[in-house]
């Protein structure tokens, strides 16, 4: 078992992980990288704090949590190599996440463009900042999957509300 204090650049939070979940993530919290953690939020006297259901390093939580990347072009601010590069991308940060591609044609509205199917990603922090890069402006919203918490620490008798947190 273990207590971990999560931090963002507003606020602060106890995780307790039980011993189930943090035989499974144990190496993760070793390293000081970014972490997604997964759990039920309870509140109690002292305050809040997270039951960690599942602990991922940033870059497996946008694997596994990403549903959909959208890249959003301003037609009037991009030309046709930064396009070839960002397909070039695409072959680069192979994966199996979709990606959808919407024309923006400034005060006449917006068109998708339909994107061969097989031309899915691996979505990265990397990918995302080689495309911001390239067309010089925030391009990328994520559509991120539901996710519902598995109750597996066998703790008894309370029952938390499900929610994701990250």
């Amino acid at each position: 078992m273990a207590f971990v204090v999560l931090e963002d650049m507003v606020s602060r939070v106890e995780v307790v992980i039980f011993p189930r979940t943090f035989a499974e993530c144990s190496h993760i919290l070793e390293k000081d990288d970014p972490v997604v953690i997964l759990g039920k939020v309870q509140l109690g006297d002292r305050g809040a704090k997270i039951i960690a259901e599942k602990v991922d390093s940033l870059a497996q939580a946008m694997i596994k949590y990403t549903k959909e990347i959208v890249i959003r072009i301003r037609a009037q601010q991009t030309h046709r190599q930064q396009l070839e590069t960002i397909k070039e991308m695409f072959y680069h940060h192979h994966g199996t996440c979709p990606v959808r591609l919407t024309l923006h044609f400034d005060g006449r509205g917006e068109v998708d463009v339909e994107v061969l199917k097989d031309l899915k990603i691996k979505p990265s922090s990397e990918f995302y900042h080689q495309v911001e890069q390239t067309l010089g402006y925030e391009a990328l919203s994520i559509e991120m999957k539901e996710v519902e918490i598995m109750n597996h620490n066998n703790r008894g008798g309370r029952n938390y509300n499900h929610q994701a947190v990250n």
